[in-house]
């Protein structure tokens, strides 16, 4: 089994957020912060420690991006698989098919385009996705490295079998305003991963259909370029 993930939020962060909260709610007290931090920890750490059991995780996903200044929605579909090494498979089916692969060294994005657009397949290589902030929210859920270590806890709530968990990242520069990650707490099945924007767009990605699989399917996260595809490193 694995160690507790997650520690009592520390001295400062609690005397910080009881200066934030104090002008707009008399009910914040050191004992709620406490509270609030300690249901963080114990649904998150019972989560993770299911995935940690296994090799590999894969979902249905369903993605929704809302252009806020647009009120434009864009919504897509497919599989993810995520892996205990680190390791990180995304196919989106439809509207367009592409596919993402982190092999654990370099992550491959590809993508055909459509004939009327002139046809082919371009592939995107790019040694630096284990920086973005998915990546990082992604790989702690399977049990590597603590959430309150990028995260800093807001606010818990609770409706039905559902906890939702909501977090401001600690690094400003991530581009992320909120965090939102909804768990069934009653089969501890990870249900949605959502957040915004600093311009208030959000995207959400919605898990369905999990399948726990104690060994890592290798050959799903490894990828070679099509010969006739356009390659661009970045």
């Amino acid at each position: 089994m694995m160690k507790a993930l997650f520690t009592l939020i520390s001295t400062s962060f609690l005397i910080t957020g009881l200066v934030l909260f104090a002008n707009t709610s008399k009910d914040v007290t050191l004992e709620s912060l406490v509270k609030n931090e300690e249901e963080h920890s114990k649904v998150l750490a019972s989560l993770v420690s299911k995935l940690s059991q296994f090799g590999q995780v894969d979902f249905e996903v369903k993605r929704l991006s809302l252009q806020s200044m647009l009120g434009r929605t864009k919504t897509s579909e497919g599989k993810m698989s995520l892996s205990q090494t680190g390791k990180f498979w995304w196919k989106i089916e439809k509207p367009q098919s592409t596919l993402l692969v982190f092999d654990g060294t370099f992550a491959w994005n590809e993508e055909k385009i459509s004939e009327d657009l002139g046809g082919g397949i371009k592939v995107a290589k790019s040694k630096h996705f284990k920086a973005s902030p998915a990546y990082k929210v992604l790989q702690v859920l399977m049990g590597k490295g603590k959430l309150t270590e990028i995260f800093t806890p807001l606010k818990t709530s609770r409706e039905g079998d559902f906890v939702e968990l909501q977090l401001t990242p600690k690094e400003k520069d991530w581009n992320i305003s909120v965090l939102h990650i909804k768990i069934n707490e009653k089969n501890l099945d990870l249900k949605s991963i959502s957040y915004f924007d600093d311009l208030e767009n959000k995207t959400e990605l919605n898990f369905s259909a999990p399948e726990y699989h104690k060994k890592e399917d290798q050959k799903k996260f490894s990828y070679t370029p099509p010969k006739q595809a356009e390659i661009t490193e970045l």
